[in-house]
């Protein structure tokens, strides 16, 4: 997600495909360059978050995919499966003593 730009998210038909594609295009990234996406794609959120109505959030078509009906149906996916990587990272650390 790019700041200024509305994501379309009616293109993600296969969300582990879609994840895939990701994970492959970043596979070479250093762990700054991560970092630094992370960090302006959350303030991406935010401002896409910050501008639209409640009906865009709740009712819009043009957010909708094939696991969620809305933006805010989208974000509590992005959420949990974010809550995911979570536990797999705290889980890599701890297996290393990290």
């Amino acid at each position: 997600m790019q700041q200024g730009k509305r994501p379309n998210l009616s293109v993600i038909q296969d969300v582990d495909a879609f994840n895939q594609q990701l994970v492959a295009e970043r596979k070479k990234w250093s762990v700054d360059k991560i970092l630094a996406e992370m960090d302006n794609t959350g303030v991406a959120m935010q401002e896409l978050v910050g501008s639209v109505s409640d009906r865009e959030l709740f009712e819009s078509d043009s957010f909708r995919g094939p696991y969620w009906e809305s933006l805010a149906e989208w974000l509590q996916v992005a959420w949990e499966h974010e809550e995911e990587h979570i536990a797999q990272i705290r889980a890599w650390r701890e297996q290393r003593g990290i």
